[in-house]
């Protein structure tokens, strides 16, 4: 194990930071007095009325009233920093409990205002709660009121107002905070830019992080998603132009070794050395035992010489073929005849009686290559004789005869698999049918000479071009593909080829060329969200309060985002985009935000608070513009 750099060691001696103490009580307080909490604790703590005994209370600590609020507000703001959900929760959750007693004083019977009330309460609860967390006297603090924070709870209120009362208070300043809180809209931004641009593919979250964690990024997946990284090339750094640009050969080669392993299990590399060195190797010991055979075996027996005589009489051109094949070294058995008969002279070796089988089936097949089929097939059956006399003579030759038959097989599988992809896939369905009755030693071989030919096509310019198409079934090459493939894993290296072509289209049309119509237009949509409060104020007005929740959540995005996002922003989109961590998309893109709870915890309070009750509006609206 390699040792700790002297900067490693150094970063690891770097002293431990104390941790944040919480501020939950503080936190809550705030929310429930408009901001002024801090204010109020420090008065209180200034004149003693927080003395540790009672003979202290009432006396003044030494503590000036500055320096305690500086001090309560600088615990807040580390709190703040450190568990800004929590905090969140704690201040809205301040706001929210106001409501209850007020609905219970009233027993939910006030009349349902008019819109002009309920814009006139949103907009004097979100002022009064920027006052309250405001500095100096009345004036400088009326003076910081933000008029958007104002506008927002204005528009708010008659919205939420209408469709449950309780709750749309409420929400006018819960929804304004929100939105301050996290910059941008009631949803982060930049999770809502992410799930803008996955709304236009169809695809669920699930789906996409499904994707993601089999070797995808986002821009792979379609059309549109790559538009929308394109759109943001300008915040794409050096090292994630790097990595799209190291990705397509990554996945090329991991899809390559997935075909091969496929196809030639056990040969990586190059295919066709290795099948050839198999062959004469297997060839080698082969013919090793035939020659063992032979040597311990001898001649046959006189008995069996009637059957041989048959089958050469008259053959002329079986005389010539025996003598190109034999290599005995013994004078030729045959007397041939002025007249062309032919016959044998003497006793046979067993190797005589094999190579007079093999000189029969030469001619059988020089004459089917010729188009004499009838001769042919004379030829054949003369050589089967001959064969079952060598057969019934030795049970070892008959066995190593069939081995050889398997190695001629496979060698001419081997060919035919060299060619597949330059044939009809009709064709190669034919042929691949007839391989298979070969035995498996004849499929190997032939699915190792389509490995040589899927070497041969990708190692072109066409290459990434060519692994595509074996993912479509609509193109040739892919239906040889699908046809000769083992099936137990043809999907899983289809989807290692798609991933590689997608790759390459993503790092291609990503950062290279210049930009089209639909690039432009995803960088007009960067920020964007349509808003459709008709629909939704529907829903809201006969639903439940997580419909009006949803419906403040909508129209606080869409006041507050102005359509724009940020340099930093649109950085953190580009390293969504980017990311091959499946996990941090979970937490990125997946609905568990603290949005989502408060929406949720908003929609349950508002059922159970009577309708019509007036809660303090802007309860936490303040302004954090």
């Amino acid at each position: 194990m390699p040792l700790l750099t002297e900067q490693e060691i150094a970063e690891l001696e770097v002293a431990p930071v104390a941790p944040v103490e919480k501020q939950k009580l503080r936190q809550l307080a705030q929310g429930g007095t408009f901001r002024t909490a801090d204010e109020i604790e420090a008065a209180l703590r200034t004149s003693g009325m927080f003395a540790p005994d009672f003979q202290s209370f009432g006396k003044p600590t030494g503590e000036t009233y500055e320096e305690a609020v500086s001090d309560i507000r600088g615990k807040l703001a580390a709190y703040q920093k450190e568990y800004p959900k929590e905090a969140l929760a704690a201040e809205i959750g301040g706001g929210l409990l106001t409501a209850v007693p007020i609905a219970v004083a009233t027993g939910g019977a006030s009349v349902p205002p008019s819109l002009g009330r309920l814009a006139l309460l949103g907009a004097g609860s979100t002022a009064a709660y920027e006052m309250g967390g405001g500095e100096g006297g009345l004036l400088e603090r009326a003076g910081g009121v933000s008029p958007v924070s104002v506008g927002i709870g204005t528009v708010l209120g008659p919205i939420a107002g209408l469709a449950t009362p309780a709750l749309g208070r409420a929400a006018t300043g819960l929804g304004k905070y929100v939105a301050g809180k996290f910059g941008a809209g009631a949803e982060d931004v930049v999770q809502k830019e992410v799930k803008r641009i996955l709304e236009r593919t169809g695809m669920d979250l699930d789906e996409v992080i499904e994707r993601v964690s089999r070797g995808e990024i986002i821009p792979d997946m379609s059309d549109t998603t790559r538009d929308a990284l394109r759109a943001y090339r300008p915040q794409i750094t050096d090292v994630q132009r790097a990595r799209l640009e190291a990705r397509p050969a990554e996945l090329r080669a991991k899809a390559d070794v997935e075909v091969q392993s496929g196809l030639s299990p056990g040969m990586p590399g190059n295919v066709l050395a290795q099948a050839r060195q198999g062959e004469e190797a297997v060839r080698k010991a082969a013919s090793k035992e035939y020659d063992e055979i032979f040597k311990s075996y001898g001649d046959i027996s006189e008995e069996v010489m009637p059957r041989l005589n048959f089958a050469v009489q008259g053959q002329k051109k079986v005389v010539d073929a025996f003598n190109d094949i034999t290599r005995t070294g013994k004078p030729s058995p045959f007397t041939v005849t002025e007249s062309g008969g032919v016959s044998l002279n003497r006793t046979l070796s067993l190797r005589e009686v094999e190579d007079l089988s093999r000189a029969f089936r030469d001619l059988a097949g020089e004459a089917y290559r010729k188009g004499r089929g009838g001769a042919g097939d004379t030829y054949k059956e003369l050589q089967l004789l001959v064969r079952g006399v060598a057969d019934d003579a030795s049970d070892s030759l008959r066995q190593t005869r069939a081995k050889w038959a398997n190695i001629e097989n496979a060698s001419r599988a081997f060919d035919e698999g060299r060619k597949a992809f330059n044939k009809s896939a009709d064709e190669v369905e034919l042929i691949f049918d007839e391989v298979v009755e070969q035995g498996d030693d004849a499929v190997q071989a032939f699915r190792a000479g389509l490995a040589d030919n899927y070497r041969k096509k990708i190692d072109t310019s066409s290459g990434p071009a060519f692994r595509a198409s074996l993912t479509n079934l609509e193109r040739r090459d892919a239906k040889v593909f699908a046809r000769v493939f083992p099936e137990d894993t043809y999907q899983e290296t289809i989807d290692s080829l798609d991933r590689s072509a997608r790759s390459q289209l993503t790092m291609g049309k990503v950062l290279r060329g210049s930009d089209t119509a639909p690039t432009q237009q995803e960088a007009l949509q960067q920020g964007k969200d349509i808003l459709q409060v008709g629909g939704e104020l529907a829903a809201a007005k006969t639903g439940s309060g997580m419909d009006v929740a949803r419906l403040v959540n909508r129209v606080v995005s869409k006041f507050v985002n102005k359509d724009k996002l940020t340099e930093a922003q649109k950085r953190r989109v580009v390293e969504i985009l980017v990311s091959e961590d499946p996990e941090l998309l979970s937490r990125a893109l997946k609905d568990s935000s603290l949005m989502a709870r408060v929406t949720e915890r908003a929609g349950q309070i508002s059922n159970a608070v009577s309708r019509g009750a007036v809660l303090p509006a802007g309860a936490v609206a303040g302004g954090n513009e």
